[in-house]
């Protein structure tokens, strides 16, 4: 005696806080991030589905390396959602250890923590990022992007060896003009990211270029000061935009696959005590 299931699509999620944040936080349990819209939209498609979000706060693409082997390797996912090199685009000189640190979300509580966080962690990073706000401009401090690339590159290499996942490398959205005054040289940075990342889409049979600013149009006013209005995350309507088209891609290309239609299998006999 058998059974028929499907098994389930696999799905491993990489990038930075705007995989997990939206752009007004503290909302209703409603307010999900594309991932999580990626995944009821799969479910809702009646595809069985097994999502990993890995993305984490200042993710940098070179730690792309050191989770590989478990999220790869081992868990062997079909589909793999990238968003790289967003941190390296962004700032030009502050240390990515620096932004972090200031940034940080969780942090065990205490006086002279919070001290430490407050008067010196955070008044460097204002120092450098005003000392950034000046030395930076259109065509530099590009060596980051460069780099950020190369990892890329590689990245999508060594994980094609492993059963070849559809990789889909997501477009880096456009900053806001409030942004662009206090890191003068991300427009650029994006422009030569992205064109990066069509190259790399461009040389990897299994691997997709994804846009998003075609989804901009569906949006009235369809301004990144309206959609990103912190000037980096998306708010929850974007975040369901970007999850609805990612959803059509992986449905469609999971219909080709043979190992994700259903599957038999053999029901176990019971043997009485």
């Amino acid at each position: 005696m058998s059974s028929v299931s499907q098994l389930p699509l696999r799905i491993l999620f990489k990038g930075p806080s705007t995989l997990v944040w939206t752009s007004m936080m503290s909302g209703p349990r409603t307010d999900l991030v594309f991932p999580r819209v990626m995944e009821a939209e799969l479910i809702r498609r009646d595809r069985s589905v097994d999502t990993w979000n890995a993305a984490r706060n200042g993710w940098l693409t070179r730690d792309l390396f050191g989770t590989w082997e478990d999220e790869i390797s081992s868990w062997s996912p079909d589909i793999v959602v990238m968003n790289p090199a967003h941190m390296e685009t962004v700032h030009a000189i502050l240390p990515p250890w620096l932004e972090r640190g200031a940034n940080a979300v969780s942090r065990r509580p205490g006086r002279f923590r919070r001290l430490y966080y407050r008067r010196i962690l955070r008044g460097l990073a204002r120092f450098v990022l005003h000392v950034q706000r000046r030395v930076d401009g259109p065509g530099r401090f590009q060596g980051r992007v460069e780099r950020a690339l190369g990892y890329t590159d590689e990245y999508l290499r060594i994980s094609q060896q492993v059963q070849n996942p559809l990789i889909l490398l997501l477009e880096l959205h456009e900053p806001t003009q409030k942004k662009v005054d206090w890191f003068p040289g991300w427009p650029a940075r994006r422009e030569l990211l992205n064109d990066g990342l069509r190259q790399l889409a461009d040389r990897y049979d299994n691997v997709r270029y994804v846009t998003i600013s075609d989804l901009m149009g569906q949006f009235d006013p369809g301004r990144p000061e309206d959609l990103w209005a912190d000037g980096i995350h998306f708010n929850t309507a974007f975040h369901r935009a970007i999850g609805e088209k990612l959803a059509a891609i992986a449905e469609e290309w999971a219909s080709t696959q043979p190992h994700l239609s259903s599957v038999r299998l053999a029901s176990v006999p019971v043997v009485p005590a």
